[in-house]
């Protein structure tokens, strides 16, 4: 039986979209909380404006953790496929702690497993096009330390997914480049709450393109010359050779997905409506 399949508004039924029930049904026969309704329409809508676009399809994986409730549980669902990547963590100790509202929030070398590993699992994603969109909460608007806020690595600079803060206060993502791509110039230690989006095309120089609450802030050089990360991809923590470290910094994250670059080129704007219910 589904989950929650229709609700009733008065006289008028509202069916979800088919891949939001798969979610809800896998939450109800894991156990999980389910959102209440408003939380529910929310999330439907994110799925179905996706779908709207021509994107839902083009993901490899998405994590919405921006939930209100007690739903740490539900939140640990991929909801491109619920069935496949879920969030672990084999250590109780190191789990995240959930926050209402707003997602997951690491500290104290606490961090989730995706069990996604790029090499292997990537079907719309490739070292020549990728996009990931996320946004962090309560990173420190001045520097303290070193946070980890996620990625993969097969070690040093191999070829990889990941994104930290560096010594001097700037934002430095790497998405399956071999060197560092330093934006400190346009995204500082003040800007890392944002909404991010970041695209790479193709191998050209100036192809890594980022975009701040959907508009575009700045691209730089890359190159993508390694293999693709064998190692699962980690949230609150980057898995370097299959050694995690994570963010001893309490930050913490309220979405992430990984797409097709090609697809989500000249949407950005758009993707950033979606996830802020504002399409």
């Amino acid at each position: 039986m589904n989950a929650l399949h229709t609700l009733i508004f008065g006289r008028k039924y509202f069916t979800f979209e088919a891949e939001y029930q798969a979610v809800l049904d896998r939450a109800s026969f894991l156990g999980y909380t389910l959102p209440d309704l408003t939380q529910n329409i929310i999330n439907n809508n994110i799925i179905k404006n996706f779908k709207n676009e021509g994107l839902w399809s083009k993901f490899d994986v998405f994590y919405y953790t921006k939930q209100t409730g007690s739903l740490a549980n539900f939140c640990k669902l991929n909801w491109i496929n619920p069935n496949l990547y879920e969030l672990t963590q084999s250590n109780p100790s190191l789990v995240p702690d959930f926050v209402s509202g707003i997602g997951y929030k690491a500290g104290s070398g606490k961090f989730w497993r995706t069990n996604f590993i790029p090499s292997t699992d990537s079907v719309n994603t490739s070292q020549t096009n990728a996009c990931i969109m996320f946004k962090m909460f309560d990173i420190p608007s001045t520097y303290v330390s070193q946070s980890r806020f996620f990625g993969t690595r097969n070690g040093n600079d191999a070829g990889q997914i990941s994104f930290q803060n560096v010594v001097n206060a700037s934002m430095t993502i790497r998405l399956y480049t071999t060197t560092f791509e330093a934006t400190g110039s346009a995204l500082t230690q003040l800007e890392m709450n944002e909404n991010f989006i970041v695209n790479k095309n193709g191998i050209l120089s100036n192809n890594l393109k980022f975009y701040k609450n959907g508009i575009f802030t700045s691209q730089t050089r890359s190159s993508a010359t390694n293999a693709l990360p064998i190692y699962d991809l980690c949230l609150l923590g980057i898995n370097s050779g299959g050694t995690v470290s994570a963010s001893t910094n309490a930050c913490g994250i309220s979405y992430f997905g990984l797409l097709s670059a090609s697809h989500s080129l000249g949407k950005e704007l758009i993707i950033n409506q979606i996830i802020n219910n504002t399409y």
